[in-house]
């Protein structure tokens, strides 16, 4: 007793509420959250299109399966470039957008991530 359980034969929903602090220690729990889930998460696609509104600036990308996502960010996102000439992220460019695995997220679709280090990465012209 004490240690996260699996409710149901058929189905592989955890309770973790119901763990022991004293028992997680050798099953990859801690404070109640699985160990093993990062800080932080990446969605990597190439911009098709750039809006800006008052500062916020939002890359619509598309993932290597042709799904859309807004990758929104501020003041406060960290910009990091992969060649020499820092002209900003374009269209066409593929991008790499971080965010926090403990954030709020809006369940809408396209799902819009609030990014805090966005990766860019040129793409060579054909």
């Amino acid at each position: 007793m004490g240690n996260a359980t699996t409710t149901g034969e058929d189905n592989n929903v955890s309770n973790y509420d119901n763990a022991n602090p004293e028992d997680t220690a050798d099953n990859g729990i801690e404070n109640g959250v699985p160990a093993e889930i990062p800080d932080h998460l990446s969605i990597t696609g190439i911009i098709v299109s750039i809006e800006d509104d008052n500062g916020t600036v939002t890359y619509i990308i598309e993932d290597e399966h042709g799904n859309p996502a807004h990758l929104v960010t501020s003041e406060d996102t960290e910009f990091i470039y992969h060649w020499l000439v820092r002209r900003g992220a374009g269209v066409g460019d593929t991008v790499t957008g971080w965010y926090s695995a403990y954030g709020i997220m809006p369940m809408i679709w396209p799902p819009q991530y609030n990014i805090t280090r966005l990766d860019i990465q040129e793409t060579p012209e054909a």
